[in-house]
């Protein structure tokens, strides 16, 4: 995780913030503002679209007045190590459907009649000639 400074250009509150990403501190700092009555909901926006975040390598470098922690959780998960035959699939032959990809199935094509179909009226040369039905 890493540890961002975040500060509002018009507000006297800096903070540095653990989160896995500028936008996840930048949220954390304005839910500060918001839940301890500095900035309304609504004000959200406008203050966002103005916010210093940097990333920082060691908090001490900055002079903040707060320290903030976005909560995030990361999962440790330790690789496991399984052999070839647990990752094999295993089928049984009477689970198994046989395809024919030899065989080839005959599709028929619509029959053409000769007559033409009706235009419907209203529509565009443009469109007839797309239709194949220009007059």
């Amino acid at each position: 995780m890493a540890i961002y400074y975040v500060k509002h250009p018009t507000l006297d509150l800096s903070a540095t913030i653990d989160a896995p990403s500028t936008e996840k501190a930048r949220t954390t700092y304005l839910d500060y503002l918001e839940r301890g009555g500095n900035i309304s909901r609504g004000s959200r926006q406008y203050y966002r679209r103005n916010l210093i975040a940097d990333r920082v390598m060691d908090p001490s470098e900055v002079p903040a007045d707060i320290h903030l922690s976005y909560g995030y959780q990361e999962d440790h998960v330790s690789p496991q190590s399984y052999s070839r035959e647990e990752l094999e699939p295993v089928y049984r032959e009477s689970e198994v459907e046989e395809i024919d990809l030899g065989r080839e199935e005959m599709v028929e094509a619509p029959i053409e009649t000769g007559q033409e179909q009706r235009v419907p009226a209203g529509l565009s040369p443009i469109q007839q000639i797309s239709l194949g039905r220009y007059r």
